[in-house]
């Protein structure tokens, strides 16, 4: 209701989270991203936030997109490719931004 009314030139997304919480700190944040470490708790975080979050922002705001010419912005990471994952880890995050990045190319379609 704040943006009742409001028309959008650009959305730019632009939410990261290596593991979608704060509760975690230093180098706790990369071992509990490893294959032996990461639960389901973890990686359903992390997707809330890289993937679920501008999935959702973006449907909220779809109806206050200058149409036609309204521009949408993903921002994702390296670490989300699978042709250049030589380093491997951090499964939640890796996992989350390569799903959004499908997110994006849909949308780009």
């Amino acid at each position: 209701s704040a943006l009742e009314g409001v028309s959008l030139d650009v959305v730019v997304h632009n939410a990261g989270s290596l593991n979608g919480t704060r509760e975690l700190t230093g180098m706790a944040v990369m071992s509990d991203q490893k294959l032996e470490n990461v639960s389901m708790d973890r990686m359903r975080a992390a997707f809330e936030v890289n993937t679920l979050g501008p999935l959702r922002v973006q449907q909220a705001v779809l109806p206050m997109m200058r149409s036609p010419g309204g521009k949408i912005a993903i921002i994702s990471t390296g670490l989300a490719s699978i042709g250049d994952n030589s380093s491997g880890g951090n499964y939640a995050y890796r996992s989350s931004k390569a799903a959004v990045n499908m997110i994006a190319k849909s949308m780009s379609v």
